[in-house]
């Protein structure tokens, strides 16, 4: 079959010619669509993490508690409140 084959002028066969020719034939369109470009993302911005010390905990507690009006058995309930609202969890 490699003799049914015709060189062109410029030393390619019909066959090459033809697929070459179907490619430059690509609508003008496509061409013309913008792509957004692709960009680095950005670094994130390490978290602040302002600690809450003890007594500072405790102190929200005790005022938790006096608002509720003491009640007994509350105290860890009161101490998570206390942190959550310290941490600004709680807003």
């Amino acid at each position: 079959m490699a003799g049914k084959r015709k060189t062109t002028k410029s030393g390619t066969t019909a066959a090459a010619s033809k697929t070459t020719a179907a490619s430059s034939k690509a609508p003008t369109a496509a061409k013309a669509v913008k792509r957004p470009r692709a960009t680095k993302p950005k670094a994130k911005m390490p978290e602040v993490v302002m600690t809450v010390s003890h007594d500072q905990i405790a102190k929200r507690a005790y005022e938790i508690w006096l608002a509720k009006g003491c009640p007994q058995g509350a105290d860890h309930q009161n101490w998570a409140e206390a942190e959550a609202e310290l941490n600004g969890k709680g807003r």
